[in-house]
This record gives structure tokens, sequence and C-alpha cells, in this order.
């Protein structure tokens, strides 16, 4: 039958390990799925998505193909094998038989020498076998109960991507063998990538910020310092001035006469009359004694001169106390000044960095070097480990892979943590409850004992008409048989 199916299939298919026959992309027509009873819509989608797009696909499934494509496909291996995906894919590949010939009804026809049977006697024989029917028929529904079928399984572990990565590294594929600790992937986290370079841009804006401050910062001070040295120049030319004529003021006269004694004169004259000068000439006239050269420079008589009146010399103390007092004042003046202009100079290049803002720049500069020196420094890589022993069951990307943040990235089956999954009827579901023992029947194997530990609420099982349990070892292991494989259970 495998072969037969195989053979039918159209080319371009390939044999994967875990799906069985698949295809890598839609061939030119496809079967529809939903034939086989228990496959919907969106199973068939699910399925299409894997590159399972025929029945005979299905019909050449084996137990652990059915466990691997329930997995991927979201349902569960118990309802496949229940509702029979594979036996009904082989029936619907498989030709219908020619109906055979009608046989011939030959009438039948007692014996003419065979006496009839009394009447009260037939009666009798079949109300007897009835009553011996309905007594086996209600002793063996209460002494025995039909096997219900179920899958060996195994428990599972998805390991979901912590965060928007990229795999850098697989160390493990589907079948291996894993312990707890073990570094199965290793990641590196887009976002902390993502982080490191909106840093790396800030710290690159503001140390451009920080240099055309300093720059303006170094041109105000240039002008500033021009203006101070300026303004310093001058204030220290007039303070060594009045430091000389302190001095000078101080020490008074040296002489019985002040040499800067003032005297006052005055001569009021009267010229004497002068015949009119020729035009365009020249007139000179002595102030001394009152002659022109137009009178033979004829002296004035000596009772005709003004006389002369002079103020009185001013005292030394009516000069020199005052200047004395104003160059004082001056000079401390001018000593100030100077104090408060070096002291200017001292701090200009501070002040004027604080005004352009290159302190505070500075400042946040530093600060955002250090954290993006700090996050470099931090590990960009996440190493993903094993949370117990089991075996991988799937492995979804391939190094140098895009992750998104929630999806599989891979599973882990427990092989040491199995269960057998039991599809059990709605209505002897009551029949059954937590730590009920039953029989576990392994192909090719003896009994082993289970016990009941899952069952699904009542709420759940009100309107199901079918619900999964699950059945756990008594014993120190069960055999070493594939997950997967069917199992048969014989409740008490």
């Amino acid at each position: 039958m495998a072969s037969t199916a195989r053979h039918s299939l159209p080319a371009g298919f390939h044999m994967d390990p875990r799906f069985g026959a698949v295809y890598a992309s839609p061939p030119a027509g496809a079967d529809d799925l939903t034939a086989i009873r228990g496959i919907g819509t969106q199973e068939a989608a699910r399925l299409n998505h894997l590159g399972i797009y025929y029945i005979d696909q299905i019909a050449l499934w084996t137990d652990a193909q059915v466990v691997a494509v329930a997995d991927a496909v979201g349902v569960s291996a118990a309802a496949i094998f229940r509702d029979r995906w594979v036996e009904q894919a082989r029936l619907l590949i498989t030709p219908d038989p020619q109906p055979a010939a009608a046989a011939v009804a030959v009438p039948y026809r007692p014996k003419q020498d065979a006496p009839p049977a009394p009447g009260t006697r037939t009666i009798a024989v079949l109300v007897t076998a009835l009553l011996i029917g309905c007594f086996i028929v209600t002793w063996l529904n209460r002494h025995s109960q039909p096997a219900l079928t179920g899958v060996l399984a195994a428990d599972i572990t998805s390991l979901r991507v912590p965060a928007d990565s990229r795999l850098l590294a697989c160390y493990v594929s589907p079948g291996d063998e894993v312990f707890t600790g073990e570094t199965l992937l290793t990641l590196e986290k887009s976002e902390h990538l993502e982080q490191i370079a909106r840093q790396t841009r800030r710290v690159e804006e503001l140390r451009r910020a920080l240099k055309q401050a300093e720059l303006q910062a170094e041109l105000d001070l240039e002008w500033r310092q021009y203006e101070l040295n300026q303004e310093l120049s001058e204030s220290q030319a007039q303070a060594r001035l009045f430091g000389i004529l302190q001095p000078l003021c101080a020490a008074g006269p040296q002489t019985t006469e002040a040499p800067h004694a003032l005297r006052t004169v005055a001569r009021p004259r009267s010229l004497p009359e002068h015949p009119a000068a020729p035009p365009r000439s020249l007139l000179f006239i002595s102030g001394a004694t009152g002659t022109s050269n137009l009178n033979g420079l004829k002296p004035i008589p000596p009772d005709e001169r003004a006389p002369e009146t002079a103020t009185d010399d001013l005292s030394e103390s009516e000069v020199s106390g005052p200047i004395a007092e104003l160059l004082q004042m001056e000079v401390q003046r001018h000593a100030a000044r100077l104090e408060q202009l070096e002291q200017m100079r001292r701090r200009l290049p501070e002040h004027v960095r604080l005004a352009a803002g290159v302190v505070a720049l500075k400042t946040r500069y530093e600060q955002e070097a250090a954290r993006l020196t700090e996050m470099e420094s931090l590990s960009r890589e996440t190493a993903v480990l094993c949370p117990g022993y089991g075996r991988i069951s799937q492995v979804r990307y391939r190094p140098g892979d895009r992750m998104v943040y929630g999806e599989v990235m891979l599973r882990i089956l427990h092989t040491d943590r199995r269960c057998v999954l039991v599809d059990v009827p709605s209505e002897r579901a009551g029949e059954l409850q937590p730590g009920t023992a039953v029989q576990v029947l392994f192909p090719g194997q003896d009994a082993c004992t289970g016990t009941v530990t899952e069952l699904p609420t009542a709420d759940s099982t009100s309107t199901a008409t079918a619900v999964t349990v699950r059945v756990e070892s008594d014993e120190a292991d069960w055999p070493d048989v594939p997950i997967g494989s069917r199992t048969h259970i014989r409740l008490p």
C-alpha cells in the first residue's frame, strides 16, 4: 500500500525524516484534504504549509510521523489515531473492488417425506435462544470493556525567544540528547545593538556640539582678553603717572620762592594816537613802552605808564594740600581697579567657557561616553541553556536568522517523563478518577500498569464527545519504545 501511494504522487516531493513525503513548493494540483474526517479547513491549511497537499502523502505516514505532524499542526496525536486519518487516506486512494456477482437464489424445498415440527416446540426453542443471547451480551457488557487506543507521549518544553535577537550559533539538532544546563543556542540581542547604535550617535552629536562650543569660547576669550588688556594697560599707565606725581606734591618747595608760584599781573595800557598807516602795511606796537613803528618807537614817560598790580603768592598749604589728597585718591582708585582687572583676567577663561556652555556640554559628553563604554563592555550574547534532560524535538532557526520576541526557538522532548494520552468517550469518563489503575499494552511487549493522573473538568466534558486522559507509569520505567507508538488501555 505504501509503495503504491508513493508511486502515485506527482514528481517534486522529497522524504522528510519527520513529516514523510513533503513538497518544498506548492505543486500544480492538490487534493481536498478535508475529505478525510477530522481534517477541517484550518488543519488543511496547516498541512499545506508543511508541504502536504495530497491524500497519498497522508497514507504514507508512520506512527512517529503522525506524532510529529500533530505537534506541528496543533492537534492531538490521539485524535488523529482515533479518527484514523491514515486508514481513511488509504481507503480513499484504494480503488473500490468490483461488486461480486449476485448469487442465484435457490428456493428452499423441504423434503416431502420429513414430517413438520410441532409449533409449540419451535416457539420454545426460539425463546430459549433469545434468553441465552441476552444473558451472554449482558455478561460481556458487565465484565469486559473494549480496549481504548492511546499514544505514548512525553512532556515537551518549548523555549521561546526572550527578545528580538539574531541566532549566532546552534549546538544541537533534532534527535540529540541534551542534559540540564547544557548550552543549546547563542543569541545576539538586536535590541542591545540598536541601543549601542543610538548611544553612539548621541555621543557623536555631543562631541560635535562640544567642539563647536569650545571654538566659540576660544574666539570670545581672545576678543575679551584683548579688551581687558587694553583697559589694564591704560590703568597701569595712569597709576604710574599718579604714583610719580604723588611724591612730588608731598615733598613741597625746595627754595624760598616756589618755582610753581602763581602770579597774576594786570597792566592796563592806553595807546597814544598814531598817524594812519599806509594800506597793506604792518603795525608793530611795543607792549612795554607803548610805542609803534609809526612814531619812531618813542618811549612813553614813566608817569604815563599804567601801574603794575600783582596778586600775592599762594601759600604751600593752599596749593599742595588738596592736590596731594586728590593724587592719593586717584592712586588708591587705580590700585583697586588694577586688582579688579587682574582678578577678571584670571577668571575670564572660566567665565567664557561657562557662558558658551562648554562646561555643561563637556559634562554631558563625558557621562554619555562612559555609558557607551559600559554598554559596549556588557556581553551582547545570550546563551540558551537546557532546562532539563530530554531530546531535541524541533529547531526552527539557523545561524544568522533574525528571531522575533515570543516565537518558539526549539522544543525539547523529555523522554524521562513519558505518559500515555488516551481519548476516552465522554459517556465513559465517569468511570475514571485520578489514581485509577489501568493496564497499558505496548506493541510486542507485556502488559504494564499505569495510573490516571489528569482528568478534564466537568465543564469541559459536558459537550465533548471524547476527553483526553493522562496515564503515567506505576513502574520504574515503561518499555523503551519510540515516542508516538500506539498503545491499548484496558479500564478496570
